[in-house]
């Protein structure tokens, strides 16, 4: 495996693709294929996309205080947002800042009052809708979405900007530590470089004719259910062919 490389993917990705959907994961106290949470979670992103546009802010607005690091939790940030923003009104700086204290926000509950409340101004533009907003960042996705209005925000960059939007749109994947480190056994993929870990992904699912959401969502499965941290090779489909399960890096 450790032949792959992020400039060409091969049938051989496509194959490691289609053996992790068969893997057993567990999550929550559930137990499903691989396969069966990645469909679960596509579905849920086609709910979400129907859902009033309050509560798309909330959820969105969550993943752009997302940070890459340990305890960090998203879904009780975008549930809370979600039970407190019922009207645009209620998405002031008081109430922002008494969630990011209650949930523990290690950011400082000032700075991401100040994401929040721009990302509010953003979405309250005449000019902004929701579902065409994420039909031009659909539109734009292989180019990066440059102009998009929510990267103008201090502390919002490409990384947070795209796990938003993953949120809503199978053209954008969220990379974490759970796919990194998939690359990095399974495919040989080194380094934190974001670019390079979603032009992979790109790649690949353009190579396999897959979403890539759908690729973001197989291998993020796979690293958290199967390729963790301490890595159950023994289950793994893959065993036979990696590098790590042999005995090399981790």
């Amino acid at each position: 495996m450790k032949n792959e490389t992020p400039n060409g993917p091969t049938r051989w990705a496509c194959e490691a693709l289609r053996l992790m959907r068969g893997a057993e994961a567990e999550m929550g106290g559930e137990r499903r294929s691989v396969g069966a949470w990645a469909d679960r979670y596509r579905n849920e992103v086609a709910r979400r996309r129907r859902w009033p546009e309050i509560r798309k802010f909330a959820w969105f607005a969550a993943a752009l205080l997302q940070r890459q690091m340990p305890g960090e939790r998203f879904f009780r940030r975008a549930e809370a947002f979600t039970d407190a923003f019922r009207r645009r009104s209620d998405v002031n700086a008081k109430t922002v800042r008494r969630l990011l204290r209650g949930l523990g926000y290690r950011w400082g509950a000032a700075e991401g009052a100040r994401i929040v409340l721009a990302a509010r101004a953003v979405a309250a533009s005449p000019a902004f809708d929701w579902s065409d907003y994420v039909s031009r960042a659909e539109a734009e996705a292989e180019t990066g979405f440059g102009g998009d209005p929510f990267l103008a925000i201090k502390g919002v960059g490409r990384k947070v900007r795209d796990f938003a939007l993953s949120l809503f749109s199978e053209s954008y994947c969220a990379v974490d530590v759970h796919l990194r480190r998939v690359l990095r056994r399974v495919f040989g993929l080194e380094g934190r470089d974001y670019r390079t870990a979603e032009r992979f992904v790109r790649r690949t699912a353009a190579a396999c004719g897959l979403t890539p959401g759908a690729v973001d969502r197989t291998l993020w499965h796979f690293g958290r259910g199967v390729c963790g941290a301490t890595p159950r090779c023994g289950e793994c489909p893959l065993a036979e062919r990696c590098g790590s399960a042999a005995g090399g890096s981790d």
